[in-house]
C-alpha cells in the first residue's frame, strides 16, 4: 500500500496515526468522525443510507488496514490503543467502527478507548452492544477528563484535550518521503544483486563489470544523500554547544578580568592611590596631578580589557 491512495483520506482527519503512545507504550490510533460520518438516517433513504455506512465501513478498514502495515514491530508486540470520539456518535456507527478496527488489525489491538457520547441514553445503549458484541479486545467507555488515566496529556492529540500537537499533511509529506526512499532502496538493492550475479557469470566482460560498478557506486551515493539530513542535524547541534561554550568562556573571562582589577585596586593600586591624596599648591603641580590621575585611569581600562 502507498501514501498516494489514502492521502484525501488521511487528511480528512478521520482517522489518524499521530505517533503518540498510551501510558502503556501502545501507539495510538485516533479516531475522530465527523458529523457526516456519523450516519442520520432520518433524512436519507435506506438505501443510500446503506450504501453510505457500507462506503465509509470500506474506507475506515483501508486506511486502519494501512496503518497496521506501517506501524513497527515494536510497538506491533505491545498492541494497538483505538482512542474513538464517541461524543457525538451514534452507538449504531461505533459499532461500525469497532468491527473495523477488529477486521484491520485483528489480534493486534490492546484496548478501545471510547469517550462516552453526550447522551445517556446513547451510553446505555452502547454498554449493551459492547457486552453482546465480545469484541476481541477489551473495550473501555470513559469521560473526557478521564482519558488522562490511560494516557498521558502531553501525548494526548489536541482534539481530544491535550498538548500532542499532529498535522496531518505534514504526516503524509513525511510518510511520502519515507516511502519513496524505501523504494529507491529497494530498486539499489536489486540492481547490486542482479550485478552480483553477472559478476559470478562472468568477470572477464568489462561492460558487465562497468554496469556492476556503477551500480554500487550509486548506492553509495543514494546512501549519503539519505543520511545528510541527520549529519546537518548533528552539526548544527555540535555548533550550538560550541557556542554555548563561548559564551561560558567570555563570561568567566569577563569574571576573571573583573577579579584581577579588583585585586590590584585592593593591593598595590590603593598604595598608589595613596600616595595621590594630596593637592598641588601651583598650577604646574595642579597638572601634573590631573595627569598622574589619568594615567591612573588609563590603566583601569587597560586591566579592564585584559
Amino acid at each position: 500500500m502507498s501514501i498516494a491512495k489514502h492521502r484525501p483520506k488521511v487528511l480528512r482527519q478521520i482517522v489518524s496515526l499521530p505517533g503518540s503512545v498510551d501510558r502503556s507504550g501502545s501507539a495510538m490510533i485516533a479516531i475522530t468522525p465527523t458529523t457526516s460520518e456519523t450516519g442520520n438516517s432520518s433524512r436519507q433513504s435506506s438505501l443510500s443510507d446503506l450504501h453510505g455506512v457500507l462506503l465509509q465501513y470500506e474506507n475506515l478498514v483501508s486506511v486502519l488496514g494501512y496503518f497496521s502495515e506501517i506501524i513497527g514491530d515494536y510497538f506491533s508486540e505491545k498492541g494497538v490503543c483505538v482512542l474513538i470520539d464517541g461524543r457525538k456518535m451514534s452507538p449504531k456507527a461505533l459499532k461500525n467502527v469497532l468491527r473495523a478496527c477488529q477486521q484491520a488489525f485483528y489480534h493486534r489491538i490492546r484496548i478501545a478507548i471510547i469517550v462516552q457520547p453526550e447522551k445517556f441514553l446513547h451510553q446505555q445503549k452502547i454498554n449493551f452492544d459492547l457486552i453482546i458484541e465480545g469484541y476481541e479486545f477489551r473495550t473501555c467507555l470513559v469521560s473526557l477528563h478521564k482519558l488522562s488515566k490511560y494516557i498521558d496529556i502531553s501525548q494526548l492529540p489536541e482534539t481530544f484535550g491535550g498538548t500532542f500537537s499532529y498535522d496531518a499533511e505534514q504526516w503524509c509529506d513525511e510518510r511520502e518521503r519515507i516511502e519513496n526512499t524505501m523504494y529507491d532502496l529497494n530498486s539499489l538493492s536489486k540492481d547490486l544483486a542482479q550485478s552480483n550475479g553477472r559478476l559470478q557469470l562472468s568477470s572477464d566482460d568489462p561492460s558487465i563489470v562497468a554496469d556492476s560498478m556503477t551500480s554500487i557506486i550509486r548506492l553509495f551515493i543514494f546512501v549519503h544523500l539519505a543520511s545528510l539530513p541527520q549529519k546537518e542535524a548533528e552539526l548544527s547541534k555540535l555548533n550550538a554547544e560550541n557556542e554555548e561554550r563561548c559564551r561560558m568562556l567570555e563570561e568567566h573571562a569577563e569574571g576573571v578580568n573583573r577579579q584581577v582589577l579588583l585585586d590590584w585596586i585592593e593591593g598595590p593600586g590603593e598604595k598608589w592611590l595613596l600616595t595621590l591624596h594630596e593637592i598641588g599648591e601651583n598650577k604646574d603641580e595642579a597638572r601634573q596631578l590631573v595627569k598622574e590621575h589619568q594615567q591612573l585611569a588609563h590603566k583601569s581600562k587597560v586591566l579592564a580589557f585584559f
